[in-house]
């Protein structure tokens, strides 16, 4: 059966992991996703560390008691204009 939960050696070894990647940036957004236990973070570092020029960029996507890692998810884009109201 594969594993459901983080124990605490799941966590210090992602938090080190996530450490290196973070440190020094800063949190840019964060989003709800599809319920309220999920949450993707998006932290920013300055420096034009990529060939667009624009800073190096991580993705976090945590579920709340579950898990948390980085990602290369791409949040989708409800709609090109604002909803009417």
């Amino acid at each position: 059966m594969p594993k459901q939960k983080f124990n605490s050696h799941d966590i210090a070894a992602e938090c080190a992991t996530l450490r290196a990647k973070v440190k020094g940036a800063w949190l840019a957004n964060i989003f709800d996703l599809d319920d309220k236990r999920t949450l993707l973070l998006k932290f920013t570092r300055s420096g034009g560390a990529t060939e667009s020029g624009e800073g190096e960029k991580t993705t976090v996507l945590m579920e709340s008691g579950a898990r948390f890692h980085t990602t290369s998810y791409a949040r989708e884009r409800k709609a090109d204009q604002p909803s009417k109201f």
